[in-house]
């Protein structure tokens, strides 16, 4: 069944940038947050923090070479209520609700400018900041990609290597501290969904049917324990959070490369290079879908 939906976006206000933007802002307490991720002409880059009106609440001048990932939010359970923790270059940047300059640290060991962030931070527990990372590269020519775990005062916690690559923008974290990312294997030659426990020990591995079957979207936890994930393979897959076996996988007619969202009813939405959004049941049947655009 196709959703027929007819509504045009009215634009309220745009704001200068003054770099590329490929990552969509985070609105949080009556601001919107962003940076860009590629900057004009390479230099540094400035961090935005915008008030729903679209002018500017304060801005922050990166000191650090390249763009910026998408920011996290402090909660306030560990002293960092409106605390933004960004990506910036090699460094992970900690900024007062107010834009000054909490903490930094510095997370290449190779050489002062190497580095690179691969996935955007998330907030795990006891205030554990979650960030991917690919280091600078090495003498012999690798490029070690490793998950982090931060403390709130911005001490390093814990650092996993990962075998291989990281594949998805963004984690998934369970309330038990439990992280979940997709990476594509050097080693093995397989693609994989990994899980980590909180001080990033290996809890399980779950491994695609192809090296090609990439866990190119981002995996999204859904209340029911079970982590939805689409890829290159042209399917969405969910699989169980505490297992790490597969409960069931749907196919698609072209990679699906977009996080997906879980409704309340354990419905699973998730867009598709096809230009359909599509809506799956929890039990992996089609619900209906919706052309996007032309094909």
């Amino acid at each position: 069944e196709e959703v027929q939906v007819e509504a045009l976006p009215v634009l309220k206000w745009k704001f200068k940038a003054g770099s590329i933007l490929t990552k969509p802002p985070l609105v949080h307490n009556q601001n919107v947050y962003f940076g860009p991720q590629q900057i004009s002409g390479g230099g540094y880059g400035v961090f935005h923090a915008l008030t729903l009106a679209g002018t500017s609440a304060w801005l922050y001048q990166s000191k650090y070479f390249g763009g910026f990932t998408s920011p996290a939010i402090g909660t306030g359970a560990f002293g960092d209520l409106g605390t933004v923790y960004v990506g910036v270059g090699r460094a992970l940047i900690a900024l007062n609700p107010g834009g000054t300059v909490k903490w930094t640290l510095a997370l290449s060991t190779t050489t002062a400018s190497g580095g690179m962030f691969v996935c955007d931070p998330v907030l795990g527990i006891g205030g554990t900041i979650i960030v991917g990372f690919r280091d600078a590269m090495g003498p012999s020519g690798e490029e070690p990609e490793y998950v982090i775990g931060v403390n709130a005062d911005g001490r390093l916690y814990w650092k996993a290597g990962v075998d291989g690559s990281i594949s998805a923008s963004k984690m998934a974290v369970a309330t038990d501290g439990t992280v979940y990312y997709g990476a594509i294997g050097y080693a093995t030659s397989s693609s994989t969904l990994n899980a980590l426990g909180p001080t990033g020990s290996v809890k399980w591995v779950y491994s695609l049917p192809s090296r090609a079957s990439q866990v190119v979207g981002s995996p999204t936890l859904g209340a029911d324990g079970i982590l939805y994930f689409g890829s290159s393979d042209k399917h969405i897959y969910a699989v169980d959070a505490k297992a790490g076996t597969l409960k069931w996988s749907f196919t698609t007619t072209l990679a699906v490369t977009a996080a997906p969202a879980v409704g309340s009813d354990g419905t699973v939405y998730v867009g598709c290079a096809d230009h359909y959004l599509y809506a799956i049941t929890a039990a992996g049947k089609i619900k209906w879908k919706y052309l996007t655009g032309d094909t």
